[in-house]
């Protein structure tokens, strides 16, 4: 411990001499190398013990300051760390054997032995206090192990029991939950006796065993009374140990009702999972698939092999861009959940669309450790939903929207023309001619030749534009972004020129013209309502004047400011 190093000692000594004495004494021996500090007074004694590390205190009991005993208990409070050798000329064997007491290492008295014995007592009372510690810090630690055994066994939710073959020797508080009445100590009990009847017999020979050594350690189930006599399944582990006065056998008791229930429903649950038919996909939190069901692979196309290991990107139909799915990871990181519908390709090449719901799930430290997807297929609820959808907006003859889809587009063509400051045109149109070639032909050739003016209709616009049948032979075209009424005029004359060629009815060839009326945004309506009836009245108004024209809205208003820009359009 001190090879090559000098052992750091204290002496109290008020003598000078005495002092001198002392550091010759420790200078002389070939035991050790000795680094003297020395003190007159204790208060100087304990201020230095404080500020210097030491090895060992040398300690006269007669100082200036202090007196005896004292001297020893008060430098043992200030420094308990410390080794004490009481160093006096006080020749006193019931001195010495109180300082002893009082916790010090050594007594000597001045003057007798020279400087080896000297050395041997401070080496020996180093050695000595080092023990001490190590022995309190032992016993401390062995304390500490038993309170923390005895905390973990008492705290315990399994009923932990010790036991021969007569006797119980000791139980933790779960155990003691089992008698009818607590308070009673089980000690002495037989322990069999908190079992079922049935499983008494059987548990009560393994313990036999146990005791005996013939089966050191065995797991079994079995049916205990609890302290309110209800029967509960539990598992109970028998285990040889030694005893007092020779074998013993620890018995852990442990309910296992909430085992079982985990148990049913983790059947439960899995029944669950492939029963439904509802998909199901589990992946890591790296979006690698773990595990799927039997829903899964019939609506899918894969079987589980095919697909576990794999992320679900393999049944991407590419039909949405990639913010979707930054949107849909967006929202599944910040709140946990998605829910939507998704177009996803089957095995076969299939392209599907499915109703799809996912799951973040956490594990205790907040991070995610799994996503769980359920879906089903909805292409063709989804598409009788579409057929229904187009129904209620289009006009069963000729597929054109309707007025209710028109008056939607309108409104909404409006209100972006107010935002943007910009314009739009509403062309509302009348078959010329319609009702003697229905007459004359019947009704079938009616409806044939209603759904060729819609196809020449959609001809003559762009695809940002709407062609509406909102009844009979009436037609309304949506003219979007048009800024002045020329564009208005121009699409007008396109749609006129297209009807003067003929159209093939079967094997009848007929002739059909058609009469327009032009309303402008702002010009002549500021809301969809006004520019549908000034369209209705300017379409008259070109019927009044000889049909197969156009006619813009104006009369009501007088010349307007466009008219002169215009000068081959007609006025209503």
């Amino acid at each position: 411990m001190f090879e090559g190093s000098p052992v750091r000692v204290l002496l109290v000594e008020d003598e000078p001499a005495d002092a001198v004495l002392v550091r010759a004494l420790l200078k002389e021996t070939r035991i050790g190398h000795f680094d003297v500090a020395v003190e007159a007074r204790l208060s100087g004694a304990v201020r230095h013990a404080s500020e210097v590390f030491l090895d060992v205190v040398l300690l006269d009991l007669s100082l200036p300051d202090s007196l005896g005993l004292d001297t020893v208990r008060a430098f043992r409070q200030a420094a308990p760390h410390l080794p004490i050798v009481v160093l006096t000329g006080l020749e006193d064997e019931e001195i010495g054997l109180q300082s002893i007491r009082e916790g010090c290492q050594d007594y000597l008295v001045k003057g007798r032995g020279d400087g080896d014995a000297l050395a041997k007592s401070i080496m020996y009372a180093i050695e000595r206090k080092r023990l001490e510690v190590e022995l309190i810090r032992a016993r401390e630690e062995h304390r500490l192990s038993e309170e923390r055994y005895r905390l973990l066994v008492d705290s315990s939710p399994d009923a932990i029991l010790v036991c021969t073959a007569d006797d119980v020797l000791f139980v933790n508080d779960a155990a003691r939950r089992l008698c009818p009445d607590p308070s009673v100590p089980l000690r002495g009990r037989e322990l069999t006796a908190l079992i079922a009847s049935r499983d008494a017999p059987r548990v009560g020979a393994l313990i036999e065993e146990a005791i005996r050594g013939v089966r050191p350690s065995v797991t079994v189930e079995a049916q205990v009374r609890g302290g309110d006599g209800r029967l509960t399944d539990a598992e109970i582990v028998v285990l040889a140990i030694g005893g007092e006065g020779g074998r013993a056998a620890e018995v852990i008791v442990r309910d296992l009702t909430a085992r079982h229930e985990a148990d049913r429903y983790r059947t439960m649950m899995a029944s669950v999972f492939e029963g439904t038919s509802e998909a199901m996909i589990v992946t890591d939190a790296d979006a690698r698939v773990r595990v799927v069901n039997a829903a899964f692979s019939e609506i899918t196309g894969y079987a589980p092999e095919e697909i576990i290991g794999r992320t679900p990107r393999i049944l991407a139909a590419g039909r949405h861009p990639r913010e979707f799915y930054e949107d849909m990871w967006h929202t599944l990181m910040e709140s946990g959940h998605w829910r939507g519908d998704v177009w996803n390709r089957r095995k076969n090449g299939d392209v599907y669309v499915q109703h799809l719901a996912i799951s973040a799930i956490r594990g205790h430290d907040g991070t995610i450790e799994n996503f769980v997807g359920v879906f089903n297929d909805v292409t063709e609820q989804r598409q009788k939903e579409d057929r229904i959808r187009h129904r209620a907006f289009h006009d069963a003859l000729t597929g054109l929207p309707n007025r209710a889809l028109l008056e939607d587009r309108l409104n909404q063509s409006v209100a972006r023309a107010r935002r943007h400051d910009g314009g739009l045109a509403v062309l509302f149109l009348d078959l010329d001619g319609f009702k003697p070639i229905n007459d004359r032909y019947g009704h079938h050739a009616g409806d044939e030749l209603l759904r060729q003016v819609a196809v020449r209709l959609k001809d003559c616009v762009r695809e940002v534009d709407t062609v509406a049948r909102i009844g009979g032979d009436e037609f309304v075209v949506l003219l979007t972004d048009v800024t002045d009424c020329a564009g208005a005029g121009r699409a007008a004359r396109m749609i006129l020129d297209a009807f003067r060629q003929p159209f093939a009815l079967d094997a009848t060839i007929v002739s059909v013209g058609c009469s327009i009326g032009v309303a402008v945004f702002p010009l002549d309506g500021d809301d969809p309502a006004s520019l549908l009836d000034n369209a209705d009245a300017a379409m008259y108004e070109a019927k009044r004047d000889g049909k197969g024209a156009f006619c813009f809205y104006g009369g009501h208003r007088g010349e307007p400011a466009w008219a002169s820009r215009n000068p081959s359009a007609k006025k209503a």
